[in-house]
């Protein structure tokens, strides 16, 4: 299996580490979840919240002080988008048209991505949500592709777009226990803090 997360820009940040750790658990685990209500990046479910692994990590982010989405409309704005954009292009739904301009350079950097991949061409799933029966936490993955192995490979697709040219770059985490344990150490902040 191959978890393949989207990031539209080109820095790597050391919390992307630690959320590919978090996928790769719900992935093990294999609870999908697909009755559920967003709040504020969180989960409701049956009436109960239940944490995401982007909230979780906001004690990493504040931490150390990484340039992030949480508090900047523009940025936050251009990840929905693009997120939205990429399943409907999977689909050949997409009206380009009607693409928001901030996301068309990014889909275009998708496009080349998937075309330059073979892997893309493997069996999968888009945004699928897990929660984890053992730490409580959800998590919504943006693609998971059925390469036929036991092994979870995950990898970031960091979109970029700089001047004209639309490209992309591949950084695959090797995701260890010690990275996990991080996790949820923010998860485990996060939920005292929410007390």
């Amino acid at each position: 299996m191959i978890i393949i997360d989207y990031k539209t820009g080109g820095e790597i940040k050391p919390s992307h580490l630690l959320q590919m750790a978090a996928y790769k658990q719900l992935l093990k685990e294999n609870h999908p979840v697909n009755k559920f209500t967003r709040v504020k990046h969180d989960y409701k479910i049956k009436d109960k919240i239940i944490v995401s692994t982007t909230n979780a990590l906001q004690i990493w982010v504040s931490h150390y002080v990484e340039h992030h989405i949480f508090n900047n409309a523009f940025y936050m704005n251009r990840g929905i988008y693009v997120h939205k954009a990429i399943p409907m292009l999977d689909e050949g739904i997409l009206d380009f048209d009607n693409v928001n301009d901030i996301a068309k350079p990014y889909i275009d950097s998708y496009i080349k991505f998937k075309a330059e991949n073979d892997f893309m061409e493997l069996p999968f799933k888009s945004e699928q949500s897990f929660k984890s029966e053992l730490y409580n936490y959800c998590g919504t993955i943006d693609r998971v592709i059925n390469d036929g192995l036991e092994t979870i490979r995950t990898i970031c697709v960091y979109l970029c777009f700089k001047g004209h040219e639309c490209n992309y770059k591949l950084k695959e985490y090797k995701c260890t226990e010690k990275d996990f344990n991080a996790f949820r150490a923010c998860l485990s902040l996060y939920k005292y803090n929410k007390k």
